[in-house]
């Protein structure tokens, strides 16, 4: 788990579990340690998907990094995992942006990044 930002007293903070190639629920690494680490904190888990546009660049061969069918099929999959968290009575916050400048954006003080 990645910390945020220190704590403050009194704050249980937020659990993100960030997800990022591996979108299984049913026997998730990411929502299992989320979920024991939101429990002895007394935290909400946030379960999030960050599409990076560095993903969907040119290389420098002028390539695409991501085609447009393997984006298709993760738009897919990520929308699939949003249903399946919904159905678990959760669901999955979905953002466009570099990781590193969004999830501090969404996070208060004292929370947690759970990724792969």
């Amino acid at each position: 788990a990645l910390p945020i930002s220190p704590p403050h007293d009194g704050m249980a903070g937020v659990v993100c579990a960030w997800f990022r190639n591996d979108l299984r629920v049913h026997d998730s690494p990411v929502l299992n340690q989320a979920a024991a680490i939101a429990s002895k904190r007394g935290a909400t888990i946030l379960p999030t998907y960050v599409f990076d546009p560095r993903y969907f660049q040119r290389t420098k061969y002028q390539t695409l990094r991501t085609g447009p069918l393997r984006a298709l099929f993760l738009l897919q999959s990520v929308l699939a995992l949003k249903r399946r968290l919904r159905r678990l009575g959760s669901d999955l916050l979905i953002k466009v942006g570099k990781p590193e400048k969004v999830l501090p954006t969404l996070l208060p003080a004292g929370s947690l990044v759970v990724t792969q």
